[in-house]
């Protein structure tokens, strides 16, 4: 009886935990966040760039569509007093397209996208943090998934000078001092 007992246990055990066994988290996006070093200097204006990767059959939609339309990318960027933020976030070489779901023209991205936000920072650089809002959808079966990602600049600023690459006035000599480093 025991014994019946163990066993009628473990079967009703294993049958409500399997589907926990064969469930997936559903992340169809995955964000990459990096400093436009190419001119940058302390004290000055520099870019930061917002990249997403976007796995096929799905789609993020744009910063740059009415709030009465779908769920659309938000930057939410924490107060701090050393950088200013310089104009809008903006979408690059997003796509538009007529969605039948909202009856309406929308943006939106697919494979990839690109978001740029200019800012001046001063020499007494912290770090600058947010998040960003969004949804995916699926191509597929319409589905769509709301997310928020965290974001961190200028968290090791002694790593910023050696992703700096060094311009020099003649495009013949141009190189990267993490290559270079003696030059």
């Amino acid at each position: 009886m025991l014994y019946r007992s163990k066993l009628f246990f473990l079967l009703f055990f294993l049958v409500f935990n399997s589907t926990s066994l064969f469930s997936q988290i559903l992340k169809p996006i995955s964000w990459e966040f990096s400093l436009d070093t190419s001119s940058f200097k302390l004290d000055s204006t520099t870019k930061l760039n917002f990249k997403a990767y976007i796995d096929k059959g799905w789609y993020l939609y744009s910063t740059d569509m009415e709030s009465s339309r779908p769920m659309v990318t938000r930057f939410n960027f924490n107060d701090n007093q050393d950088v200013k933020l310089i104009g809008d976030v903006l979408p690059i070489d997003r796509k538009e397209k007529y969605d039948s779901t909202w009856q309406a023209e929308v943006t939106y991205f697919d494979d990839s996208a690109l978001f740029v936000q200019k800012i001046k920072h001063s020499k007494s650089l912290s770090n600058f943090d947010g998040y960003i809002s969004y949804q995916v959808c699926s191509d597929i079966d319409g589905m769509c998934i709301p997310f928020e990602t965290e974001f961190v600049f200028f968290d090791d600023l002694s790593n910023i000078s050696k992703k700096i690459t060094i311009q020099s006035k003649s495009s013949l000599f141009n190189y990267d001092a993490t290559i270079f480093p003696f030059m």
